[in-house]
């Protein structure tokens, strides 16, 4: 890979998913939780 540019899709990728697997049970019990 092309040195930075590679590492940073690597970083992006890999925070990308970590995010998504974080954030994805609490996106999912925010309408029962937000919404009246």
């Amino acid at each position: 890979l092309g040195g930075g540019a590679g590492w940073l899709m690597l970083t992006s990728a890999a925070l990308a998913g970590l995010g998504a697997l974080a954030l994805g049970p609490i996106w999912q019990a925010l309408p029962s939780v937000a919404l009246p």
